[in-house]
């Protein structure tokens, strides 16, 4: 009777442009020109970066960067900066400072959230009032490591950016008055969080020099740092293939959106400022990765607080990592041409150095300890272990938005807000919110009144809840959702799954 009672209740209620990127695509820099100066049996091929007070900055093929006075060039190369500075220049007032009504702005966090669904359960997201946050282990699905010709003998472990030690992402994004140059600044931690939950450090290493082209990334734009944390330093684009929608493929650390090939309406992307971004149709601005420097972004165009640490500052909050060895000393010549994970907890990478075979196998336990093998081309091997951190999980259940410990907001009301994002292909998010303690009960119907699935069956206190429905396993049509609290429905909503 009850199941005929629900049916009829929902029959009542419901009757320059740059092609898609591939997994593994290399990223490409742009055209070299010659450059030629006044003393002129001096000539360079090189790319444009930056001209700063004078001082013209160069990229070369090797992703070494040079500084010349504007001056020392020659006049025909003076009047090309000049006049490409003066493109940007009309591009950025038109952009930028056109936009005095957008200095703020506010993020729907289910925007945000529909970003990172399609990689959940490898990330997990929260929010309050004021930030959304991100939280991951920092492996990504995809081959890593492969394709450095330039390594540091780090590789990736999964890192605790969980709980307290979360990406930390503004909802209230504020554009700067001077934006933060990147080739000036912030080479220490991330400047951005992947979609998949990775962070994206500076294009630019430590050196200066592009990370890129100078051989340390693998095929996906990322390497393993100091403490064998794996991080991007180039635009995340294999991530556009996750999805059919247009959505953002990462998020910088000041607020803004970071897409991909295309504009959020789908339309071919429209010409980038020299920040690597512009105003979008909702009249807020947006970066766009690219296959060419910058990558990401030239500088953070909105608001960001730092630890004035110079060239070496860092955004802050910026979720820590933790090292279980002490870091090594670049292997020159060392290729890597391999890597898998082959166990639950163990991973093995092979590299290749002066024509023969080396592997690094490691793994690491429960308890924290991390073992490493390295096997040499005749097959005699050396161990060591390490004592580290507790390895963490991600608890992909339910992430409850309001952090009461540190925040007063509690709910005026019940509410079951719309999954998003809908229809959908296989992961959805269903968010609700109670303005008292309860017992919840949060369930999926099909057409037919038939219970597929419990998502919660709990008390409750009184906060905003956020729920993944992953529905790998059931066929597309339409579904129903029902939110009960205390044995009294609250609401039905209606959603579609498309396969």
């Amino acid at each position: 009777m009850k199941l005929n009672i629900f049916l009829l209740s929902l029959l009542l209620l419901f009757l320059c442009c740059i092609s898609f990127a591939h997994s593994g695509k290399k990223h490409k820099h742009v055209s070299l020109r010659q450059w030629n100066f006044a003393d002129k049996n001096k000539q360079i091929k090189a790319s444009l970066l930056l001209l700063k007070d004078g001082i013209v900055h160069l990229e070369k093929a090797n992703g070494k960067v040079e500084k010349y006075s504007l001056s020392s060039l020659s006049k025909n190369d003076q009047n090309f900066v000049s006049k490409r500075y003066e493109e940007i220049a009309k591009l950025n007032n038109s952009v930028i400072l056109g936009k005095a009504q957008s200095i703020k702005s506010i993020t729907d966090p289910m925007f945000l959230e529909s970003a990172f669904a399609p990689f959940k359960p490898n990330v997990a997201t929260r929010w309050d009032e004021n930030s959304f946050y991100v939280e991951s282990l920092g492996i990504a699905d995809h081959t890593m490591m492969v394709g450095i010709t330039s390594w540091q003998q780090q590789v990736p472990i999964p890192q605790c950016y969980i709980g307290n030690n979360a990406w930390s992402i503004p909802l209230n994004p504020e554009l700067a008055d001077n934006p933060l140059s990147l080739q000036e600044s912030l080479m220490r931690g991330a400047v951005a969080i992947a979609a998949n939950g990775i962070p994206i450090f500076n294009p630019l290493n430590n050196r200066g020099d592009d990370a890129f082209l100078v051989g340390e990334l693998d095929d996906f734009g990322g390497h393993s740092g100091r403490a064998d944390d794996y991080h991007y330093h180039i635009a995340p684009l294999h991530l556009e293939d996750k999805t059919e929608e247009i959505l953002p493929i990462a998020f910088a650390l000041d607020g803004y959106a970071i897409y991909g090939s295309k504009e959020p309406d789908g339309s071919d992307m429209q010409p980038l400022d020299q920040y690597n971004g512009h105003i979008g149709a909702d009249n807020v601005y947006h970066y766009h990765g690219t296959e060419t420097y910058p990558y990401i972004m030239g500088s953070m165009v909105g608001k960001v607080t730092t630890d004035n640490g110079g060239t070496e500052s860092q955004i802050l909050p910026q979720a820590g990592t933790t090292p279980v060895r002490p870091f090594l000393q670049p292997l020159q010549g060392a290729v890597i041409t391999g890597f898998e994970q082959t166990g639950e907890t163990s991973y093995s990478l092979v590299y290749t150095l002066n024509n023969e075979n080396y592997t690094l196998n490691y793994d690491w336990t429960a308890a924290g300890v991390y073992n490493f093998e390295f096997v040499n081309p005749d097959g005699s091997s050396t161990d060591e272990s390490h004592n580290g951190f507790t390895p963490c999980e991600i608890d992909n259940n339910v992430t409850e938005v309001a952090d009461r410990e540190s925040s007063n907001y509690i709910p005026t009301e019940y509410n079951l807000k719309q999954n998003y994002p809908n229809p959908f292909n296989p992961s959805t998010t269903i968010s609700f919110s109670i303005p008292a303690e309860g017992f919840v009960t949060l369930k999926i119907f099909n057409t037919l009144g038939e219970l597929v699935e419990t998502l919660a069956n709990q008390n409750l206190s009184a906060g905003q809840y956020n729920y993944l429905w992953n529905a790998s396993n059931v066929s597309g049509g339409v579904y129903f959702y029902s939110l009960t609290v205390d044995g009294k429905t609250i609401m039905i909503k209606k959603m579609m799954l498309i396969k």
